[in-house]
């Protein structure tokens, strides 16, 4: 177990320098002991406040320090986990003996113990951390409070699948008679109760089902696609949404920025029996992908901050940083532009983002929409969790060519 913690440690202080979990659990994807890796680092990164607030509380010292994220790790232990306390400092302690700091450890963590129960009840009182200005933009939108969003951020996210090409009560049998325990949530959408390994859903790999959030499905409902007609997915990685459109007979083109996006599509679709247009390139450039015949509907999933996905990415709150989001804001709004110049007159544009900040939804198309005389709102919708367990925060918005 010390390893484990050793481990966590070396992941967590990738992640405070900049770091994506995705790319270094990608690096470890044949470590032994990788599942374990993830549960206690997402576990940790979650809880971080709480561990940041006991540690603020007992030490006066850097909290990224290598010891010191060996402590926020123990604090998460003795507090949530079933391990023994006894077995979480003596762990803990043979971690730090690498890096000679033991002594350092066990005195901090024997602190924790003799006053845990005071400190639980100081921290109920305190708040979420989160940079300052991540907090400002949640403060801005007024159709969910920030303690909502706290609540909803410290929970662990639910595994959910779409069914594409199985009816909801012939699978829900099959879960009966494999034990696994569901939750229906709609005709299409089914979330688990325990996470299974993607490989282990099942008839995940003959196709039937795919991995994709309740709210992620929820988008396409504002669609009614015509049979023959033109679609873009128009930033169509990882291909939950490119499936859910070939579940209509369209002529459908799916488009991505990034080459290992692109095989992702493919393989998802390869692996669903579909069959679209995949390009690899910017939407932006038209002159190097578009064939000048215009769409009668465009799905925009623009890239965004995530901040609506936080529970799933509990490690961009430390690599996400102001000035991405202004980025972000800038390619969303040249993205936009350039994708409503190739949208049929009373062609269909959604506009969705896994974000909850204001700047990137209600403004963004506020915008939007002053800039285009021929665009008309029909629809918005907030999928902010009210707060569910069951899906991410979403935002997506219907507009009309006219």
């Amino acid at each position: 177990m010390s390893n484990n913690i050793f481990q966590t440690a070396e992941i967590i202080k990738k992640v405070f320098n900049g770091r994506k979990l995705s790319d270094i659990f990608r690096e470890l994807e044949n470590s032994d002991n990788l599942n374990i890796l993830k549960a206690l680092t997402y576990s940790v990164l979650r809880n971080y406040d709480e561990s940041l607030f006991y540690f603020n509380k007992l030490v006066k010292k850097k909290n990224k320090s290598f010891e010191s994220i060996i402590i926020l790790i123990s604090f998460y232990q003795l507090v949530y986990s079933r391990h023994k306390d006894h077995n979480v400092v003596n762990n803990s302690v043979e971690s730090a003996k690498k890096i000679n700091k033991q002594h350092f450890v066990n005195a901090v963590l024997r602190s924790f113990l003799r006053n845990k129960d005071e400190l639980i009840q100081i921290f109920k009182k305190n708040k979420f951390y989160l940079p300052k200005w991540w907090k400002k933009e949640i403060l801005k939108n007024k159709k969910f409070n920030y303690d909502d969003y706290v609540f909803f951020a410290k929970h662990k996210p639910p595994l959910t699948i779409r069914l594409n090409f199985i009816d909801k009560h012939s699978y829900i049998k099959l879960l009966e008679e494999k034990g696994i325990a569901y939750t229906a949530l709609s005709n299409k959408a089914i979330s688990f109760e325990k996470a299974i390994p993607i490989n282990q859903i099942p008839l995940f790999n003959q196709g039937a089902v795919s991995v994709q959030d309740f709210g992620a499905q929820k988008v396409l409902e504002l669609i009614k696609f015509q049979k023959g007609t033109k679609v873009l997915d128009a930033c169509a990685s990882p291909g939950g949404k490119t499936i859910q459109i070939l579940e209509n007979d369209v002529a459908l083109t799916a488009l991505d920025i990034n080459e290992k996006r692109i095989n992702l599509i493919k393989e998802n679709l390869k692996r669903v029996g579909k069959n679209a247009k995949v390009i690899k390139a910017d939407v932006r450039k038209l002159d190097t992908w578009w064939d000048g015949e215009k769409f009668d509907s465009i799905l925009l999933d623009v890239p965004c901050s995530s901040s609506g996905v936080l529970k799933r990415n509990p490690d961009i709150r430390f690599s996400r940083k102001k000035k991405d989001l202004l980025d972000l804001l800038n390619l969303q709004n040249d993205i936009l532009n350039c994708v409503w110049q190739i949208l049929k007159k009373n062609g269909t544009l959604i506009y969705s983002t896994c974000s909850v900040f204001y700047s990137e939804n209600e403004s963004q198309i506020d915008k939007f929409l002053l800039e285009h005389k021929n665009a008309k709102l029909i629809d918005e919708k907030h999928h902010l969790v009210k707060i569910s367990n069951y899906t991410d925060a979403f935002y997506f918005a219907h507009i009309i060519k006219t």
